[in-house]
């Protein structure tokens, strides 16, 4: 999932900017392994990997590199859980990434800075560039691709007690009706119930929080050596239940990958079929500090927000978005795919995307949502005065909101209100679903957009 990701997604976007290329220096590289038979294991070597890539990060924050240089875990297929750890009771298994003692439920994988976390390996390779290609980047596949993992406990398949993974469960995935969406359906080629957004209907009260996580101090800087990077992964079954704030004050969400703050590099990964009760589905950012993480060469897609972004939700940020394939998101009010705010109406919200396809992404009155009669902004969402989206070379097509009842739908592609603004360049909008601006809803005069050298189907306004 890693190099092959990365190219199918330059080709299929017919991106104008160049691959993203890695440097083959390194300090220091520590291996990883689900079918390491190691004792003991020491992460030096294929032969010596360590099983659980908790148990790496351990070592790694047990051994600080020397300044001005990074080092690399190297993660080979299969499947690698937050709570695995050789023992229980290491820093890493019993603490959040900002320090805080907390549960096996809620603890993730850390990014830190200097160290750069990739995935795709085989369990043979001597350099990067040797990891696999992936030709389906859409699809996680426990035996190929390097998966991070909500299911603690290995249930996620599993839709009753009384029916097992590979019987006939449609009987009981009838039954079992999420409020507020309507009925499953089993397929029985995948062994797996749906509900009617595609979603995977599973028992996740008890899976992780949030996959991954890291402090509000990030670093992006590729030049000293600093950068925290993520790279070539599959992240999914994140499930950030609960609304309001933790312990430290930071709005709960994000339940594939949560961040405080920064400048994290997440490339050429998969985040799926995660969840939130609250906002940020896939990915969540919420905190004072500065937000600058690049988000490159991705696939986001079939996550569930009950409040704005079933993809991502961000506030006070400046991240990118290069060469993302963002599908069949689901939030239950606002942003089927992004949500873009500023609360407080005193931080900048500045999120450029580029070269990025959005599809049959929903905003609606689905599931565990705030109780809004109508969708807005079947894709992208943006409010608030110092909320600024640009959009350049990208397509948005095929979103759509919903409604009960006589209410209004706004936005079946994009929505700017509340005097945000936004600037779309070289892209197309088309064949969205809202009642009030089918394409783009502009809250004019609250809000302000500028379209240039692009195709929207009938704007200006409620087109």
């Amino acid at each position: 999932m890693t190099s092959t990701k990365q190219h199918v997604l330059c080709v299929a976007l017919t991106s104008v900017f160049a691959c993203t290329a890695y440097g083959q220096t390194v300090n220091r590289i520590i291996h990883v392994d689900a079918d390491s038979l190691a004792t003991p294991p020491d992460g030096q070597s294929w032969s010596t990997a360590f099983k659980y890539l908790q148990d790496a990060l351990q070592y790694v924050r047990d051994n600080p590199t020397a300044p001005n240089t990074w080092d690399e875990i190297w993660v080979a297929n299969g499947v690698y859980k937050p709570n695995q750890c050789t023992n229980a009771n290491s820093y890493v298994c019993t603490r959040r990434c900002d320090g805080v003692a907390t549960d096996a439920q809620h603890i993730s994988f850390c990014m830190r800075n200097s160290l750069r976390i990739y995935g795709g390996f085989n369990g043979w390779e001597s350099s990067l560039a040797d990891r696999p290609f992936d030709p389906d980047p859409f699809t996680v596949y426990p035996t190929t691709d390097s998966v991070l993992g909500g299911d603690r406990w290995g249930n996620d398949a599993i839709v009753s007690a009384s029916c097992p993974p590979s019987g006939d469960c449609s009987a009981d995935c009838a039954a079992i009706i999420d409020p507020g969406f309507p009925p499953n359906t089993w397929d029985p080629l995948k062994n797996e119930c749906r509900d009617a957004y595609g979603l995977l209907v599973t028992r996740r009260t008890d899976n992780s929080d949030s996959v991954v996580s890291g402090p509000a101090n990030l670093s992006g800087n590729m030049v000293d050596g600093s950068a925290a990077i993520l790279d070539g992964f599959s992240i999914t079954g994140g499930f950030a239940q609960g609304f309001g704030f933790d312990v430290n004050g930071n709005e709960l969400g994000g339940g594939g990958i949560r961040f405080l703050g920064g400048a994290p590099k997440v490339w050429n990964c998969t985040i799926k079929g995660n969840r939130a009760d609250n906002g940020g589905g896939a990915i969540y950012v919420y905190g004072a500090q500065r937000f600058d993480g690049h988000f490159v060469n991705n696939v986001i897609m079939e996550n569930y927000s009950g409040h704005g972004g079933g993809g991502a939700a961000k506030q006070e940020f400046y991240p990118l978005f290069v060469n993302c394939y963002v599908l069949g998101n689901v939030s239950g009010d606002r942003g089927g795919a992004f949500s873009f705010s500023d609360p407080t109406g005193q931080a900048i919200s500045e999120p450029r995307i580029i070269n990025c396809v959005f599809t049959r992404n929903i905003a609606g009155p689905i599931g565990s949502g705030g109780g809004a009669s109508a969708g807005i902004g079947g894709a992208i969402y943006a409010s608030g005065e110092n909320t600024w989206v640009h959009v350049f070379n990208s397509v948005i097509a095929d979103n759509k909101t919903l409604k009960v009842g006589s209410a209004t739908r706004q936005g079946g592609g994009l929505f700017f209100g509340n005097l945000s603004r936004g600037e779309i360049a070289n892209t197309i909008v088309w064949g969205n679903v809202a009642d009030e601006g089918m394409q783009m809803y502009v809250n004019v005069p609250q809000g302000k957009v500028t379209v240039n050298y692009s195709d929207v189907r009938a704007y200006p306004k409620n087109g």
